[in-house]
């Protein structure tokens, strides 16, 4: 939110795809982008989610070889494909 408040240039009708990434995050991540880029002046043409591993600060309990083979697994294959056919499916 920062990054899109205080540096992303102004839009002036640019278009713009949210993928909005998520592991247990908060559910209205992908609205408040939306509201922001908007606000900032671009065309958001559409929006995803996929689900990949936290990228903030958490408690993991359990051994470390674990969390490496689970961290792998995720985005799957099938996510992946699901975001690019997603943003090549809009109009830019």
């Amino acid at each position: 939110m920062e990054y899109i408040i205080r540096k992303l240039p102004k839009g002036g009708g640019k278009p713009a795809f949210i993928l909005y990434t998520y592991m247990g995050g908060a559910e209205n991540a992908g609205f408040i982008a939306w509201l922001l880029l908007k606000l900032k002046g671009y065309r958001v043409i559409g929006r995803n989610w996929a689900a990949y591993p936290n990228n903030v600060v958490t408690l993991r309990p359990g051994p470390k070889r674990l969390w490496r083979c689970l961290d792998r697994i995720f985005p799957t294959g099938r996510d992946i494909a699901f975001i690019r056919d997603s943003g090549e499916g809009h109009p830019r």
